[in-house]
């Protein structure tokens, strides 16, 4: 929302952070298209501005990200020393401070809300899932949030999709 007011405001550090916390959200959350194009054009403005510090900060999440980005980057303009430098100081700062920021991806969906993802999927509104599994609206809202964080998805759509492909339904 406020990538827009960075980049009128020329608010470049802000804008380069923004660009990096994309990347990672993209990239855990198998957009990597997105993830390369919000992390080139992080690089490219930190290694004009030498700013380095953002990346490193975000640690492993980021050193994730810039590697598959190493891997796949044939823009001429990406200074690759620089670059490596990134991948080097965000895996340091990662093994030096392993849970600051991580989160945990493999969260398993209790068995209440493996019935609730199976329902929405059949394309039955929250109504009906309270009607079929006999619970109360707030516990059905509360079972959708919890779907929704540990698929790390924004949407019913989104959360189903990610639940065939992770074989929970």
């Amino acid at each position: 929302m406020l990538e827009p007011f960075y980049r009128t405001c020329h608010r470049t550090y802000h804008l380069i952070e923004n660009c990096i916390l994309q990347a990672i959200c993209f990239f855990r959350t198998e957009n990597k298209e997105m993830a390369m194009k919000y992390i080139e054009e992080a690089v490219l403005l930190a290694q004009k501005y030498k700013i380095a510090g953002l990346f490193i900060s975000e640690g492993l999440a980021c050193s994730e990200v810039l590697q598959n980005y190493n891997r796949v980057c044939d823009n001429p303009k990406v200074n690759k020393t620089f670059l490596q430098n990134l991948i080097l100081g965000s895996q340091m700062f990662g093994e030096i401070y392993p849970t600051l920021y991580s989160v945990n991806l493999n969260k398993k969906l209790t068995k209440n809300e493996v019935k609730v993802i199976l329902l929405m999927a059949e394309g039955l509104r929250n109504a009906e899932i309270t009607e079929r599994l006999n619970i109360s609206m707030a516990t059905v809202k509360t079972h959708i949030n919890h779907i929704f964080a540990k698929l790390h998805a924004e949407n019913r759509v989104q959360a189903i999709n990610i639940a065939k492909q992770k074989n929970i339904i």
